[in-house]
């Protein structure tokens, strides 16, 4: 579980150093990226990713509800984790994210103990 790449796609700069300092703190190797446009680079540039969380609004080309349906049919990260983090709350919402391929939906604003937890888990699965 420790040492595991993360992906961290998040457009809000605070938050994403927030989460990065959180799981570097626990000994993983973060990768940050501020839209879809950059992280498509990074997941074809690195060799394994072993979780991703995704803010569902993001600025670029898709959002990230739609790079993880776009996601999840490639067989390389298939069973690869995928935490949702997005300030949308609808029961509609969370049902349309976990359709597209995410395994656990989190809901803004966030505990960051409570992320880490929901990070434990996915990597532990």
């Amino acid at each position: 579980m420790k040492n595991s790449t993360i992906l961290v796609i998040e457009d809000e700069q605070d938050i994403r150093d927030l989460i990065s300092f959180q799981l570097k703190s626990e000994g993983h190797q973060v990768l940050l990226s501020d839209s879809v446009d950059k992280a498509i680079s990074l997941v074809e540039r690195e060799d394994k990713i072993d979780l991703f969380i995704i803010d569902w609004m993001l600025p670029g080309v898709m959002s990230g509800l739609e790079f993880t349906k776009k996601l999840r049919p490639q067989k390389k990260y298939a069973d690869t984790p995928i935490i949702m983090v997005t300030a949308l709350t609808q029961p509609d919402n969370i049902v349309a994210a976990l359709d597209a391929g995410a395994d656990d939906y989190i809901t803004k604003p966030f505990d960051l103990n409570v992320l880490q937890a929901r990070v434990r888990v996915q990597l532990r699965n």
